[in-house]
């Protein structure tokens, strides 16, 4: 495997990992994840829930999404340049 398909796929993997840290977030703070955080003895602080944490969970996906179509166009464009 070379040097280059290596870094794809890291940075594959750091996107799926970042949506997949996004989805559960968003699953914490329904209101059924809420009840489970309770249960445990877990609460989210008000922050998250009031504040700026609903603006940065609807911001987060879209800046990941728009990074990923940057990262891939640039990789395409980069592989056509060779």
């Amino acid at each position: 495997m070379s040097i280059r398909h290596a870094d794809h796929r890291r940075r594959a993997a750091l996107f799926l990992g970042g949506v997949w840290f996004s989805g559960a977030a968003w699953l914490l703070v329904t209101p059924a994840g809420t009840r489970l955080l309770a249960r445990l003895g877990l609460g989210l602080p008000a922050a998250m829930r009031d504040g700026w944490g609903p603006v940065v969970m609807l911001a987060a996906p879209i800046v990941m999404w728009v990074i990923a179509v940057y990262d891939g166009a640039a990789g395409a464009a980069s592989e056509r340049a060779r």
